[in-house]
């Protein structure tokens, strides 16, 4: 018996990379953008592991779980 489980989108990631994408580009808008490249490229790497290294989906198979990511291979954990 296979059982599957999608992860929840977790509101407040999202409201975290929306304010950090708003704040960069007001800065870079403000400031410079050589200034704010920074920000930008810290931006792009919690955008990253928060959408891509973080597991999305959990199959439960047996005795089995298997936890699924979008950069890189499912995970198998034996219980």
């Amino acid at each position: 018996m296979e059982r599957e489980f999608q992860v929840k989108i977790n509101f407040a990631v999202f409201l975290f990379l929306g304010v950090y994408l708003v704040y960069g580009v007001y800065y870079a808008v403000t400031v410079g953008l050589y200034e704010a490249s920074l920000i930008l490229a810290t931006g792009a790497l919690f955008a990253i592991y928060f959408l891509g290294f973080r597991p999305y989906k959990y199959k439960i198979d047996k005795r089995t779980v298997y936890k699924y990511f979008r950069l890189r291979k499912p995970k198998e954990l034996d219980l």
